[in-house]
C-alpha cells in the first residue's frame, strides 16, 4: 500500500508490496535470553532419554527420542558461541549492560579472531572409554547426524566438546545396555523388529521416488504446469507523500515545469519510501488502499497524477513506470513444490502396482 502500507518501498519486481505498518510489527527483537539454557536441558533430556528414564527414575517412551534430537537440532548457532553463553548465564543477566568502549573492544576481538581453530590434519584419537577409543571424525560424525544442519554451523571448537561429551555418554549407555541383556528382551526385539521394518519400507520407496522423479520429470511437469500461465497486471510506481494538498499541488506544479520526479521525491516526500525516490516497486491491484490504487491503475506508462490523490496517510502525487503481466516463477523457484506434488501422486503410484501386483483375498469384518 501506498508509503506506510508497502512492506518495502524499494522492492524488485521479485517482491509483492505489503504494507510499511505490518513490516514494522513484524521486526523482531533480540534473540531469547534462554536458548543457552534449553540447548544444556535438551542435552540432558538426550541423555536421559537414552538410558531410557528420567532423572526420578519414571519411565519413558524410546519415541520420544528422536522427537526430543528434533528439537535439538533446531536450537540456533548463535546460542552456542561463547559469548552468548556468558551473556545469557545467571550471573550476568543482573549486571548493567557494558560501556559503549567495552561492545567495540569485544566486536573488534571477535572480528579478529579465527572462524575456525588451528585444527591439524589426520583423524586423531581424542577420547578413550573403558579402553575403546574415538576419533575426531567420529565425534562430528555424531554431531551431524543427531544435531542436524545446526552442527554444520557451529563453530568447531565449540560443537566439539558438547559432542564429544554426548557422544561418550550414550556409548557408556549403550555398554550398560547390552551387559544387561536389554537387547533379548522380547519387547525390544519386537520394537527394534518394527523399526527395521519401517525404515525398509521407507529406503524402498525413496530409492522408487528418486527413480521417477528426476530433474527432468520435474521439468517437464513445469513446462506443463505453466505453458498457459498469465499473470496478473501489476504496474511499478513511485510517489510522492505529503501532508497537506497545497503542497502536493506544489509538488505537481514543479513536475509541470519539468521538474525531475525521483529527485522531488528525495526533497519532498515525508514517507519511508522518499530517500529511494518514492519507489513502490511492483504491485498488483489489492495491495493497496483503494483511492490509491484506483489513481495509480487510472496512469498509463510514464504518466503521473496532475491532480492529489488523498488517502488516511496524506496527499499523494503518484507516478507509473511501468505495466506489465507477472512473470511466471523460475523453475528453480518451484521446483521443491513440484516435487511434493509429484511425490504425494507417485507414491500412490507405486502402491497401487503393488497391490495390483499381489494376490490379495478380502473379507468381512468376521472373515466370511
Amino acid at each position: 500500500m501506498p508509503e506506510h502500507t508497502h512492506q518495502t518501498d524499494n522492492s524488485s519486481a521479485k517482491h509483492s508490496p505489503i504494507t510499511d505498518i505490518n513490516n514494522r510489527a513484524k521486526k523482531s527483537g533480540a534473540p531469547g535470553r534462554h536458548n543457552a539454557k534449553i540447548l544444556v536441558s535438551l542435552m540432558v533430556v538426550l541423555v536421559l532419554l537414552a538410558g531410557g528414564v528420567l532423572a526420578a527414575g519414571s519411565a519413558i517412551k524410546s519415541s520420544s527420542v528422536p522427537q526430543q534430537l528434533d528439537q535439538i537440532s533446531q536450537v540456533s548457532p548463535e546460542s552456542l558461541k561463547p559469548e552468548a553463553l556468558k551473556n545469557q548465564s545467571p550471573e550476568n543477566e543482573s549486571k548493567a549492560p557494558a560501556s559503549s568502549a567495552s561492545q567495540e573492544e569485544t566486536a573488534a576481538q571477535a572480528q579478529a579472531a579465527p572462524s575456525e581453530p588451528n585444527i591439524q590434519p589426520g583423524n586423531p584419537v581424542v577420547a578413550r572409554y573403558d579402553g575403546k577409543a574415538l576419533t575426531r571424525q567420529e565425534v562430528f560424525d555424531f554431531a551431524e547426524k543427531f544435531m542436524g544442519p545446526v552442527a554444520a554451523q557451529v563453530p568447531k571448537e565449540q560443537l566439539f566438546p558438547i559432542a564429544l561429551d554426548q557422544l561418550i555418554n550414550q556409548q557408556l549407555l549403550l555398554g550398560r545396555a547390552n551387559q544387561a541383556g536389554i537387547a533379548d528382551k522380547a519387547e525390544v526385539q519386537e520394537e527394534l523388529e518394527i523399526l527395521k521394518n519401517n525404515h525398509l519400507r521407507t529406503v524402498y520407496l525413496q530409492d522408487e521416488l528418486d527413480k521417477r522423479l528426476s530433474d527432468d520429470v520435474l521439468q517437464t511437469a513445469y513446462d506443463e504446469q505453466f505453458a498457459d500461465f498469465k499473470g496478473e497486471s501489476e504496474i511499478k510506481a513511485r510517489h510522492i507523500l505529503l501532508k497537506t494538498e497545497e503542497d502536493a499541488k506544489a509538488a505537481i506544479a514543479k513536475l509541470d515545469q519539468g521538474a525531475d520526479f525521483q529527485t522531488l521525491a528525495k526533497e519532498l516526500s515525508t514517507g519511508p519510501s522518499g530517500p529511494q525516490g518514492g519507489d513502490l516497486g511492483y504491485f498488483t491491484k489489492g495491495r493497496m488502499v483503494p483511492e490509491f490504487e484506483s489513481a495509480a491503475f487510472a496512469l498509463a506508462k510514464g504518466e503521473y497524477t496532475k491532480t492529489p490523490v488523498q488517502t488516511q496517510f496524506g496527499y499523494h502525487v503518484i507516478l507509473v513506470e511501468d505495466l506489465r503481466d507477472q512473470q511466471a516463477p523460475s523453475f528453480d523457484d518451484v521446483k521443491q513444490q513440484l516435487r511434493e506434488q509429484l511425490t504425494r501422486l507417485e507414491v500412490q503410484a507405486i502402491l497401487t502396482e503393488i497391490r495390483d501386483s499381489a494376490a490379495i483375498e478380502l473379507y468381512d469384518i468376521n472373515g466370511q
